[in-house]
């Protein structure tokens, strides 16, 4: 199994100048601040626009004008995603950057802007999750990361990641695929991608839908123009293509690392919140030693390794003095070692039929997401369908705010994930009735209700 030869592109200066693609605006861009922001509040809207759509294009304009020492909501990147559906719109917000009263401030106006447009029932304002707010990347919108890592070249690992998110997807998995691979990307090419990546109403990317995944890759915004990446602008591209970006409900999203362990490589490692890693290798020895290297950085960051896959194995690759023991010993957590034998076949992932494929190869395919799901089964609590997170919100918007779930949302009680503090004897106190109370292996709590009103 190999991934299709790439020519590099040629090594330029910095980063491209002028936008990356006509679809595709950063989120600084200014056509989406200052006058433009006010002249867009004040236009009338298209008559057949959807309820839904009218109610989005409004709160954005509103939430605009919501200022906070580093810009506006949008800007300062507080407000990490907004839905709305039914009359309900859910507001995610990071309020990790805030001082209290400012958090206090904010979450008052988002709430009295968006249930003073015509249509909105209820204002859901829920926290991101708690590692994007430690580390500052993750992906809004994935439940969980898994990074497909190798430490060289030719390895297969693009192919690889696509295979494994079809398998995952067969599985009923929804699936997200962002390529790290910043100076040869090919995921986009391995799916037979054509469209490019776009800008939501909020000024955030959204990703390229292909087969039920969702795509999100360098050339798919920026073209076949050469660029190359130094110092913070890898960080930056991160923070805006991976964790700004619309990921909808995805239960995983997986991360093509690019080969070797550079700059990219460690940003991932240290400032995403990696759940696990799938390391592919040759079995030659320049590739096990390499590969040993990566497992040794996502140790040094305590990411667990689900599996390592051996690759290509009887492929003209001639296997080494270094053997997949030793790299299984210094992988952290406890891989699955998968064989992944030479199989031609393999070489167009997104069109390949697994039943077509020779029965070694299917089943080695078949443990290795099955060992990829038995992983990602042990990192994920176990939440009921439907759950608010309200832990990262600062006390006085999380109390209000859980007052809201079970008084007045029309798509309520909802089971709602706090911090450690005495908010379930406030809604005891406020609702008259019992609520359940379960500790999670985070150290927040789940709060449901449980008997009737008193």
């Amino acid at each position: 199994m190999t991934d299709d030869p790439q020519e590099k592109p040629e090594q330029g200066a910095g980063c491209p100048s002028g936008p990356p693609n006509g679809s595709y605006r950063p989120m600084d861009d200014p056509t989406l601040s200052g006058t433009h922001r006010e002249q867009a509040g004040t236009q009338s809207l298209p008559e057949d626009l959807s309820d839904e759509d009218r109610i989005r294009t409004r709160l954005v304009s509103e939430v605009r004008g919501i200022e906070t020492p580093h810009g506006d909501l949008v800007a300062s990147e507080v407000l990490t995603d907004l839905g709305v559906g039914d009359g309900i719109v859910t507001a995610t917000v990071d309020c990790s950057g805030l001082a209290s009263d400012t958090a206090d401030r904010v979450g008052d106006q988002l709430l009295g802007r968006a249930l003073a447009i015509e249509g909105v029932k209820h204002c859901r304002i829920q926290s991101v999750r708690r590692e994007q707010a430690e580390d500052g990347l993750a992906p809004n919108g994935a439940e969980t990361v898994i990074a497909v890592g190798g430490a060289k070249g030719g390895t297969g690992k693009s192919t690889l990641t696509v295979v494994l998110a079809r398998l995952l997807q067969r599985a009923g998995l929804d699936v997200g695929i962002f390529d790290a691979d910043f100076e040869a990307p090919a995921i986009s090419e391995l799916l037979g991608i054509d469209d490019m990546v776009t800008t939501t109403a909020t000024g955030t990317p959204a990703p390229a839908l292909k087969s039920g995944f969702q795509v999100v890759s360098l050339d798919l915004v920026s073209g076949d123009r050469p660029m190359a990446w130094r110092g913070a602008m890898a960080h930056d591209v991160l923070a805006d293509l991976l964790s700004n970006a619309a990921w909808s409900d995805r239960d995983v999203l997986l991360v093509d690392l690019p080969p070797g362990v550079g700059e990219v490589t460690e940003t991932v490692f240290s400032r995403v919140p990696v759940d696990g890693a799938v390391l592919v290798s040759t079995p030659s020895d320049v590739s096990v030693r390499n590969t040993t290297r990566t497992a040794g950085l996502a140790d040094a960051h305590d990411i667990p390794v689900a599996a390592i896959v051996e690759n290509m194995v009887s492929g003209g690759i001639r296997a080494g003095e270094r053997t997949f023991e030793e790299l299984l010993e210094t992988a952290p957590g406890t891989p699955e070692k998968t064989k992944i034998p030479f199989d031609p076949a393999i070489q167009r992932p997104a069109a390949v039929e697994f039943a077509a494929l020779d029965t070694e190869t299917e089943c080695c395919f078949n443990g290795l997401a099955e060992a990829v799901q038995i992983h990602l089964a042990r990192v994920i609590e176990d939440l009921p369908t439907g759950t608010v997170d309200l832990s990262g919100l600062p006390e006085r918007v999380r109390e209000r705010q859980a007052v809201l779930e079970y008084g007045a949302a029309p798509d309520g009680p909802r089971p709602l994930v706090v911090a450690d503090d005495d908010l379930p004897e406030l809604l005891e106190s406020e609702f008259d009735r019992d609520f359940e109370v379960t500790n999670l292996e985070s150290g927040r709590r789940l709060v449901k209700p449980g008997g009737e009103p008193a």
